[in-house]
């Protein structure tokens, strides 16, 4: 059985936007690395983590969009979609992912400064 030419569209346009999520996913981990100066250790943390969530992702894409089926051209959907993000709105998505991510390493750090400093006072008899 053939599946129609305005189903394979659609999801060659749903692969786009995964790929262009995956983009986006990997923006949002790369801010984290920045902000958090993660040494080799972080950064192959943050990479399994981005290559475990991208293959279930991607099962779960195939499995509920394609029922299972894996199409030559929802792989270079994905590509596109990634490298459509990568070339227009990585670079912003990067600066504000990774302005995100300092304000919040800033806040952990006032905070463990803030407990620090709360549970040094010497302690009355």
């Amino acid at each position: 059985m053939e599946t129609p030419l305005s189903v394979q569209t659609a999801v060659f346009a749903r692969a786009c936007l995964f790929g262009g999520a995956l983009g986006l996913f990997w923006d949002v981990l790369r801010g984290a690395r920045r902000a958090f100066r993660l040494k080799k250790r972080g950064t192959a943390v943050l990479d399994g983590l981005f290559c475990l969530s991208a293959a279930a992702a991607l099962l779960l894409f195939l499995l509920i969009g394609t029922d299972g089926a894996l199409r030559s051209y929802l792989v270079l959907g994905i590509g596109l979609g990634f490298l459509l993000w990568r070339l227009t709105l990585s670079r912003g998505a990067a600066r504000l992912s990774a302005a995100l991510w300092g304000a919040a390493a800033r806040g952990c750090r006032a905070a463990a400064a803030a407990a620090v400093w709360l549970f040094s006072f010497p302690r009355g008899t």
